[in-house]
């Protein structure tokens, strides 16, 4: 998956899936665009910015440290709304019948 799958969805919003191993992440080009993420931007120690063999622009594709770029822009989630959230996650887990979700 790279960035032109999720500029398909929207490239209004900014986008960020998270793999389930938490040490990789995939962005959308506004996303990428708000944390100022170039061709110059170094990768940080730990992470890499995967990048296109053809002249370097970023994949969307952050690995470990380089995941902190973009949590860094990330707006902070109140605890009324996370738990909103859940709260309507649950539900649609309970909807479509799968019992196992609980706060």
């Amino acid at each position: 998956m790279t960035k032109e799958e999720l500029d398909a969805i929207s490239t209004e919003h900014p986008m960020i899936l998270s793999r389930i191993c938490r040490h990789a992440i995939i962005v959308n080009s506004k996303t990428l665009d708000l944390a100022g993420v170039t061709m110059e931007t170094e990768e940080p120690q730990g992470g890499k910015i995967v990048r296109y063999p053809s002249g370097g622009e970023a994949t969307g594709y952050l690995l470990d440290q380089a995941q902190e770029i973009i949590k860094a822009i990330m707006p902070s989630i109140s605890e009324k709304r996370l738990k909103k959230t859940v709260e309507v996650a649950i539900e649609d887990l309970l909807r479509l019948g799968l019992v196992g979700g609980s706060l």
